[in-house]
């Protein structure tokens, strides 16, 4: 017993770690039936992400590279969100998809708890104020309010920042190149988890961090050498990071060029979600511009990428930190923490535009306040170096400690008092003239925003009377030192709860993917076709269905294919959107091509009748530029049962005396499609799929060339005579990445075999 009593207290901050995520996830976590809801991203994308990698794997045991479900086919391994190779990702193969997202949210939040929590101690913090650290970062607004739209990749990539900081701290302080290595199996996480965005700034917040720390250790002597040694280390890390996560990023960068946002985003798109400087008071009033779990938002952007809340006390924590003898530590991550912020607020501050002008790749990339991640952990980091001040007895004089608490105090009942007079007084005209400045919040209850933003000040006003008590205790008796940590633990976890817990809602799986009778009456078709839902309502239910769309919900698609559907009628035009918005349908011929035989629109089912079959014979083509295609497409006098258009010459008769014939495909599945057909004339195979690159025809065996048909479609030369033809997505790009991973990550070990790595390196030291 006394051995048990022994381990819990050693490893307490540890079985804390994997408690506390409960108060938040307990629900969901015990009870499969139920799921994290309203998680918009994870209804519309990621939930059919995670299916189709699950269905793809346990009936044809292969990753799926190819999604044939939205946009008409689209890549699947090119597209970062799948995060085939993350392996957390993994649960998905084990558990019910939708059930598993809440296992990875609290796992999520448990490793970045313990990341940050081991970070801190690396830098000498005590383990108290480490865990403080992580406790105030694991359930801050920026991480937990995640949940409410969905962003799950977003924290996915972003809890290996810690570790990498950790492991760049070792190596500052060893300088062994044996660390490059160990670092860069995080950076290669990073990079799988599937939020490209998130990735480049945590690496160049690293890099920050990593140029700061190493100026500041600085040694007297050999200072050149010094600097080449340790920068060497990071960038070394740098390149083996990403020629581990090749398999994930040669495949994505493909797909990035011929995306519609190859060619960079423009600016006012790129700056959409900039924080606006005055939206900054929601950091200590964190509802006083609404709250969007009850309707109420009414700020700029959306609430949960504008959102910077980490707590009153964190913020107090942080700025007795940087008060009392800030070190060259407190400096740092002040430093970091403000670029972050300078950052987040986008078009309204220097930095954003600068490295959107000027740094390459920043241009591909929307919402700088995503940037709110790194000043979430800097300002987390600097409070526990704030509550470290007050637990060593050197740093802070009897005296200090006592102007403290009256300041403390003096401001808790100002606000208590002032707090108590807004609630009786209820004036509202003041507070729309303003605050609201009678013009915002239309349409929104003000009488509810008012008592919002009253229990702010409330909740304000609380946390700094409670801190000013264990203040007091802290003063009076200087062995209550575990009274004024218990307090300062149940502040920060009550003030979060009392934010972060209305962002977290479950509901039944069965009732957030319950199906409609219009996608009964399409399932019931077992014909091959696609649907046309014009206003993506029905995507969480189609695609898990397995019923092509020709639409879908997301940043990547391919530019070609874009303006292709734009070609049906008239559209939005916003070229870097995440779907499509098709006002009028003008030119039916292109959704005949895409084999649409149903149109969804306000909610009724509407039937083509002259779609065309996913794959055909046509007899004829015709050769011209790809900028004619579209006028000839939409040329009364073209009839594709007749032609097709290429765009270079195929080397074969053009003209042939065959009819047009249907094919019926006779297996389907997202990476391979066969066909049988027997043809008494030769003739051009039409297959109503997406050319791209990595897909290989097969005829009996023998590869063909695969041309580009009306714009977008895979088309075959075949001649006379019975055909078994398959096409199967075997990418280069993926066969390339792959050998460059597996072929780094044997040179990896391999080095740490003969360099006897695990000797050079105390593993307890590094995570204990």
């Amino acid at each position: 017993m006394q051995k048990l009593y022994s381990l819990i207290k050693v490893y307490k901050y540890y079985l804390l770690f994997l408690f506390l995520p409960l108060i938040f996830f307990g629900k969901v976590i015990f009870d499969q039936n139920y799921m994290l809801y309203p998680s918009q991203d994870i209804i519309s994308i990621f939930s059919q992400e995670k299916n189709l990698f699950q269905d793809s794997i346990k009936t044809s045991g292969a990753f799926p590279f190819w999604n044939p479900y939205i946009f008409s086919g689209s890549p699947f391994l090119g597209n970062p969100t799948s995060a085939m190779f993350y392996p957390i990702n993994l649960l998905f193969l084990i558990f019910p998809v939708d059930s598993v997202f809440s296992y990875v949210f609290m796992i999520d939040t448990i490793l970045i708890g313990v990341f940050t929590y081991l970070f801190a101690k690396s830098i000498k913090l005590d383990n108290f104020s480490s865990f403080l650290s992580a406790i105030t970062i694991m359930f801050s607004g920026p991480i937990l309010t995640l949940i409410f739209p969905g962003h799950l990749v977003n924290f996915d990539t972003f809890i290996w920042f810690p570790l990498i900081l950790l492991i760049y701290e070792k190596a500052i302080k060893k300088q062994k190149i044996i660390y490059a290595i160990i670092v860069a199996f995080p950076i290669a996480l990073t990079l799988f988890a599937g939020a490209s965005q998130i990735a480049v700034f945590s690496l160049l917040s690293a890099f920050i961090y990593f140029s700061l720390r190493t100026i500041t250790n600085l040694p007297k002597i050999n200072k050149s050498l010094y600097l080449r040694k340790t920068f060497v280390i990071f960038f070394l890390s740098i390149i083996i990071g990403f020629l581990l996560a090749a398999i994930q990023i040669i495949p994505t960068s493909e797909f990035s060029k011929l995306s519609a946002r190859s060619d960079g985003l423009n600016y006012g798109f790129a700056s959409d979600f900039s924080l606006h400087p005055k939206q900054v008071i929601s950091f200590i009033f964190p509802y006083f511009f609404g709250n969007p779990a009850n309707g109420t938002y009414w700020g700029k952007g959306n609430f949960w990428s504008l959102n910077g809340y980490i707590g009153i006390l964190p913020l107090l924590l942080t700025a007795i930190a940087l008060l009392i003898k800030p070190k060259r530590l407190s400096i740092i991550f002040l430093i970091l923490g403000l670029f972050a912020l300078l950052f987040s607020f986008g078009k309204y501050s220097f930095v954003f535009p600068f490295f959107f002008k000027y740094v390459p790749q920043f241009d591909s990339f929307r919402a700088p306040a995503r940037f709110l991640y790194v000043y979430v952990f800097s300002f987390s980091i600097l409070a526990g170096i704030g509550v470290n001040s007050f637990i060593q007895k050197t740093s802070i004089s009897k005296k200090y400690l006592s102007k403290i608490f009256i300041a403390i105090l003096t401001t808790s009942i100002i606000f208590l008092i002032t707090s108590i007079l807004l609630i009786f007084n209820k004036n509202l005209q003041i507070y729309e003239k303003y605050i609201l400045n009678n013009s915002y919040a239309v349409g929104i209850n003000h009488l509810r925003l008012y008592f919002q933003f009253t229990n702010d000040i409330i909740m304000f006003s609380l946390v700094l009377l409670i801190f000013a008590i264990s203040l007091f205790l802290r003063i009076k008796n200087k062995k209550s030192t575990n009274i004024f940590k218990t307090l300062l633990i149940l502040i920060i976890l009550s003030d979060l709860w009392f934010f972060s817990s209305k962002f977290i809602s479950v509901r039944k799986i069965n009732e957030v993917y319950t199906i409609p009778n219009l996608i009964r009456i399409i399932k019931n078709d077992k014909e091959s076709f696609r649907i046309f839902d014009k206003k993506n309502l029905y995507l969480p239910v189609t695609e898990r269905n397995k019923i092509e769309n020709i639409t879908g919900v997301h940043s990547l698609y391919i530019k070609d294919y874009r303006d292709f559907v734009w070609a049906i009628g008239d559209h939005e035009n916003k070229p870097y959107e995440s779907f499509f918005q098709i006002k009028k349908i003008q030119h039916t011929i292109f959704l005949n091509l895409l084999n649409v035989k149903y149109i969804i629109e306000n909610n009724e089912l509407i039937k083509n009748a002259d779609f065309l079959p996913r794959a055909y014979v046509v007899p004829n083509a015709i050769i011209l530029p790809k900028q004619e295609i579209f006028s000839k497409l939409k040329n009364k006098d073209f009839d594709p049962k007749k032609q097709i258009i290429l765009q270079k010459n195929p080397g074969v008769n053009l003209t042939n005396f065959s009819s047009f014939k249907e094919v019926k495909i006779y297996h389907k599945e997202p990476n391979k499609i066969k066909l049988k057909t027997s043809l008494d004339a030769p003739g051009f195979l039409v297959l109503s799929e997406i050319d791209y690159p990595g897909w290989k025809a097969y005829d009996n065996d023998k590869e063909l060339e695969i041309f580009n048909a009306d714009y977008i479609l895979r088309s075959v030369y075949l001649t006379k005579g019975s055909h078994k033809i398959s096409f199967t997505y075997e990418p280069t790009s993926y066969t390339v990445g792959r050998n460059i991973s597996i072929l780094t990550l044997l040179l990896c070990f391999l080095f740490l075999i003969i360099k006897k790595a695990f000797s050079l390196i105390d593993i307890k030291k590094l995570f204990l």
